[in-house]
């Protein structure tokens, strides 16, 4: 069995993590430059406000995986954060498509992703990897899906 370069995972992670990070950010502050209003929904408002400090302590958790044991570490909480992060982003980009472009739309894309994300992550049903997707697919329902048909 070969022995996992934990640092160079670790770079990937981070890489993906500042993407995500960055692609929020840049998200958050065009929603205040040009229509801050879109920010009176109350679950996209709350989902992208806690997203970024989730994002950035991804990011810090990720940079301190130099080391197998290190890995085991954080493993747990690091999966739990990035579900989270992963769900609040979906949503937010799903509720801004429900309730200013299209309602049809919006419910098409959080139907998609569901089925997408089933498709590619639920195959591989190890018991930390289940939770941690079964959160993202909670988190969607609960904070997307729902939001969205209630118009909150």
């Amino acid at each position: 069995m070969e022995k996992m370069n934990f640092a160079s995972r670790s770079s990937m992670k981070v890489a993906f993590t500042t993407r995500l990070l960055g692609m929020t950010i840049t998200l958050f502050i065009l929603i205040l430059t040009v229509k801050a209003e879109l920010l009176e929904c109350i679950s996209i408002s709350w989902q992208l406000s806690l997203v970024i400090p989730l994002l950035f302590a991804s990011l810090v958790i990720n940079s301190k995986i130099i080391s197998e044991e290190s890995f085991y570490q954080y493993k747990k909480f690091n999966m739990l954060i990035n579900s989270i992060s992963i769900a609040f982003v979906a949503n937010t980009i799903g509720l801004l498509i429900t309730k200013y472009v299209s309602f049809g739309l919006g419910i098409t894309y959080f139907l998609l992703f569901i089925g997408i994300y089933c498709y590619l992550f639920m195959k591989d049903l190890k018991a930390i990897k289940y939770h941690s997707e079964m959160i993202v697919l909670v988190l969607m329902i609960l904070f997307g899906i729902v939001p969205a048909c209630l118009g909150i």
